[in-house]
């Protein structure tokens, strides 16, 4: 008889989605062995393996493909069960409803919502990972009471914003590419290269389309990905070259890129932001005040 649990489910979808055991083992605050053994069990269960494994890249099988889809279902089902049990516990369960764009591992804030979240056991924090344009939609909808998100261009007259950690964007070659060797690149340097770039959704995407323009070019994109450990295997290549933040790059193996700065510096900080028009819950206000001390 097949035995499997909801951990190990969990586990199986956190690996899909960073394809990188160093990342998905920093966000379940785990260790890699330890991740490595419950996949491992995971696959024994069904006598199948659901990843394929290189030194290079993981990506699923098509077993795993299969249980994927599977495995997400499990995990809205299981959300929705706890969600409506929590109801006839003792004490009612309050809610926050937070948006963010994926990046909680690489500016390692995952264990500072571990620790509110043990704290407050009483708080149910609902995380929604999207691209900001999408986040701030549902803030603007009031279907988000918090978001996570790179303040660019946000309207103080439509946001309480609070910036939490700076960052910058950097160029990401290969080390065989002819900037390598560049500490400083200026966006003239730029026109004629091919660019790889996070998909149309991420702030970081529009932003470097802007500061192009601004320099009488259009850059010749000629991929857009979301997982940015795709771009970096590709840029690592040579096939393209790809503008990042500095901080999230540094949570990647960077043994096979080179990073330079831009001349002219742009920082972008990942802000803390709601909706003014909106009344906080008093679950909220606790959260943004335990952010504000972390």
């Amino acid at each position: 008889m097949i035995k499997i649990t909801i951990e190990q489910i969990k586990y199986f979808l956190t690996l899909e989605k960073y394809r990188n055991f160093s990342l998905a083992s920093y966000e379940l605050c785990i260790s890699q062995s330890s991740l490595s053994k419950h996949i491992k069990s995971l696959e024994n269960e069904f006598n199948v393996i659901l990843f394929n494994r290189t030194t290079r890249n993981i990506t699923l099988t098509n077993a795993g493909e299969e249980f994927l889809k599977y495995a997400n279902k499990i995990i809205v089902d299981y959300n929705d069960i706890m969600l409506n049990m929590k109801k006839y516990s003792e004490k009612e369960i309050s809610k926050i409803r937070m948006g963010t764009i994926p990046v909680l591992a690489q500016y390692n804030i995952t264990p500072k919502i571990i620790k509110f979240k043990n704290q407050q056991k009483y708080i149910d924090l609902d995380i929604i990972e999207k691209e900001s344009k999408e986040i701030i939609n549902m803030i603007k909808n009031n279907k988000l009471d918090l978001a996570l998100v790179r303040n660019i261009n946000l309207s103080d007259d439509e946001f309480n914003i609070l910036d939490l950690i700076e960052d910058e964007l950097v160029i990401v070659t290969s080390k065989n590419h002819r900037f390598t060797k560049k500490k400083y690149i200026s966006f003239e340097e730029l026109k004629d290269e091919n660019f790889i770039l996070l998909g149309e959704n991420s702030t970081i995407h529009d932003k470097f389309i802007d500061e192009c323009l601004k320099y009488n070019f259009s850059p010749n994109i000629i991929y857009r990905m979301y997982k940015i450990e795709t771009i970096l295997s590709l840029v690592s290549e040579n096939i393209g070259i790809t503008i990042l933040m500095k901080k999230v790059i540094n949570s990647f193996n960077t043994s096979n890129i080179s990073i330079s700065l831009l001349k002219d510096q742009i920082v972008l900080p990942l802000s803390l932001v709601y909706n003014k028009k909106s009344k906080l819950s008093k679950e909220c206000l606790e959260f943004i005040e335990f952010i504000k001390k972390t």
